[in-house]
């Protein structure tokens, strides 16, 4: 049985996020996220429509990553 704590953390682990959501997350305008994406900066993943989902583990390594360029 999963406790409360645990289902929260599955919930979040599973969370996705759009273009527009995840970078205000980064702290980053939503372009500057396309622009990384099209350059091949940062791998992504795509929904069933074809569009760029962010989870919560891709989300903390861009800003990881985002730190070191500065």
């Amino acid at each position: 049985m999963i406790n409360s704590s645990s289902k929260e953390e599955a919930m979040v682990k599973g969370r996705r996020y759009n273009l527009t959501k995840a970078a205000k997350r980064i702290g980053v305008h939503r372009l500057t996220l396309y622009y990384w994406m099209k350059k091949g900066w940062i791998k992504l993943h795509r929904d069933h429509r074809g569009f760029p989902v962010f989870t919560e583990a891709d989300i903390k390594k861009i800003i990881l990553w985002h730190k070191k360029l500065r």
